[in-house]
């Protein structure tokens, strides 16, 4: 019903395989959440390996029966987000498989897409060059790595300008390795996913979001709101990311998607893609296909320049990294000195403490927090009583 939904609306459906047996990344979204990252559940095990491909026959031979609108379907994921530990010919085979059985049951015309592994480059090396239709995907994401979260408005951009360009750019050609002719029948990119959000990790949210749901019944931050800065950095935050994500100079992009469509409530807004529509962080009216990102708003570095850097009114980091424990893996390093020359930036020194060059007096620091407190009590007061109100607050910094 849903597949016929999106044929009578014009809408195409990209399906994607997000989740194999023994999980093919340890991460929640895959189905079996393990608590730590590693593709060994999965690639390690040809048991599991083989009943991905079953289930993948069943899913395509189930889009291709005759009681479905198989013309909905213009793109096939083959597996979601493996992680960078992934065996090579285990997950290179797979993708052979995968991509032989869409082109015998759904056919040529198919966009099958694949995901990079994180280490998009190692597929510069001609796999799947001579392939029609197929799509390379990456997955940028700012809010998974402390390192990133703490990151000043222009780092952020800096950051989409150097390293997620140089990611996308890395791949594919027909001259590797000296990457100056984009591939033209085979394999070519795509970002399949990104984000407004920058400054609060979900799967930090997530567990304090359910447990407040479970005890009062309804969602915190409802109707939560975005500062005039916040939309405005995530004005130029979007749009940056488009234009590199495009690539129009180098020429090896087909496009992206954002992720999400929409979002319950308020907590999650930045990844809310109909949300910026409404709010105009992201461009409404989106440019056409055939409209460059880069005409519209000017290159990378242009949206760098015009950006606020101003950190204390656009980030707020969630988990406060002084509760993190740093003797655990914290996400990966930033080492590009264009992004990491500004001497005002956050540093965390990775043994428990925070420095912060920008937030050194103690006056601020405890303006900011009380600032804080009065906020929350007042979004508290529009909606229950004082009584209530003192009472949800402590029950809401337990559940933390």
């Amino acid at each position: 019903r849903f597949a016929r939904w999106c044929l009578e609306e014009g809408i195409e459906i990209w399906a994607d395989l997000h989740g194999a047996p023994g999980s093919e990344n340890g991460f929640d979204n895959s189905g079996h959440y393990l608590g730590y990252s590693t593709c060994e559940g999965w690639s390690g095990y040809a048991k599991h390996v083989e009943r991905t491909v079953n289930i993948l026959t069943d899913l395509l031979y189930a889009m291709a029966a005759d009681e479905f609108p198989t013309e909905a379907i213009t793109g096939m994921g083959l597996l979601n987000e493996p992680f960078l530990d992934c065996d090579t010919n285990v997950l290179r085979g797979y993708y052979q498989q995968g991509l032989q059985l869409v082109r015998d049951i759904l056919g040529d015309d198919i966009q099958v897409f694949i995901g990079d592994g994180f280490q998009a480059w190692k597929f510069n090396d001609g796999f799947w060059q001579d392939e029609p239709n197929t799509l390379l995907d990456s997955h940028p994401y700012h809010v998974f790595f402390e390192k990133g979260r703490a990151f000043t408005p222009r780092q952020h951009i800096a950051y989409v300008c150097r390293h997620n360009t140089q990611d996308i750019e890395g791949c594919c050609y027909e001259d590797h390795p000296n990457n100056t002719i984009p591939t033209t029948v085979g394999m070519k990119r795509m970002v399949g996913e990104w984000s407004g959000a920058y400054d609060q990790l979900p799967t930090a949210l997530a567990p304090m979001v359910m447990k407040y749901i479970a005890k009062y019944g309804e969602a915190p931050f409802l109707n939560r709101t975005l500062s005039r800065e916040r939309i405005d950095f995530l004005t130029h935050f979007c749009q940056a990311q488009m234009v590199s994500y495009e690539t129009l100079e180098r020429g090896v992009s087909k496009g992206w998607f954002f992720w999400n469509f929409q979002m319950e409530g308020g907590v999650f807004a930045e990844w809310d893609f109909l949300r910026g529509l409404n709010e105009g962080w992201i461009p409404n009216p989106l440019p056409s296909p055939e409209v460059a990102s880069q005409a519209l708003y000017g290159n990378c570095y242009n949206i760098y320049d015009q950006t606020n850097d101003d950190y204390n009114l656009v980030v707020d980091e969630y988990p406060d990294p002084r509760t993190l424990d740093w003797n655990l893996y914290q996400g990966w390093d930033a080492t590009d000195d264009f992004v990491l020359d500004d001497p005002l930036a956050p540093r965390p020194d990775y043994k428990g403490q925070y420095q912060h060059d920008r937030i050194h007096d103690f006056v601020l620091v405890t303006l900011a927090l009380m600032a804080s407190l009065v906020g929350m009590v007042l979004y508290h007061r529009y909606k229950k009583s004082s009584t209530e109100t003192a009472r949800r607050k402590q029950d809401y910094e337990e559940l933390k």
